[in-house]
């Protein structure tokens, strides 16, 4: 039987002195406390054998951590392959999103582009004519949802600035009560470009 103090043995395992205590805890160490100092209890077949137990508790620890890794590895690989889904998916509803406000444009284009008067080599009387026609009938007209376009839209179509769209809001929300351009439908103000003329409110 070999004795060590807490140094000799840290030197022999060539680990800590704390590795030691760590192992007389979990009692893997034999270990006696004489005169109040705690040594190390050897027997002739550890002392001979020790080496190569100590190289395969290294190998085993060494292949528990490599395996923790490897699960860590493969957490991160999910996360990052769930974080660029999440982005795709963000991203396709955007794409989608600006699909349906560009469809919305198209659509308010296509009442305006049908509504223009075509420009033909016509003198004045005819024009004068045509556009006295086309006031009578769209006075004539009655109001449905189809000849709607919300100001909100109109002024994004208009492409003016944000300040210039404040002001314009303003003067609509004001004349609404009485205006009778201005319709009011669920506390949204909304306009018929195509029968009315709107550029005393939006001129600056």
């Amino acid at each position: 039987m070999k004795k060590l103090s807490i140094d000799e043995a840290a030197k022999y395992f060539n680990i800590s002195k704390e590795g030691i205590h760590n192992r007389i805890r979990r009692g893997t160490l034999n270990s006696v406390v004489e005169s109040g100092v705690k040594y190390v209890l050897l027997s002739d077949e550890k002392v001979s054998q020790n080496p190569d137990k100590f190289y395969n508790y290294l190998e085993q620890e060494n292949g528990d951590l490599k395996r923790k890794l490897e699960n860590l590895e493969l957490e991160i690989k999910n996360l990052r392959d769930q974080k660029e889904q999440m982005l795709i998916d963000e991203r396709i509803k955007i794409e989608q999103i600006y699909k349906e406000r560009d469809r919305q444009l198209e659509v308010i284009l296509s009442r305006f582009s049908s509504k223009t008067l075509p420009q033909h080599d016509l003198d004045e009387t005819e024009v004068t004519e045509v556009v006295v026609e086309e006031a009578e009938i769209a006075y004539e007209q009655p109001l449905t949802h189809d000849d709607l376009v919300s100001l909100k839209d109109f002024l994004r179509l208009k492409q003016y600035s944000k300040e210039r769209r404040r002001r314009i809001k303003k003067r609509f929300k004001k004349v609404a009560p009485s205006d009778e351009r201005v319709i009011v439908i669920d506390k949204k103000l909304h306009l018929r470009p195509y029968h009315y003329n709107y550029s005393d409110l939006i001129s600056d």
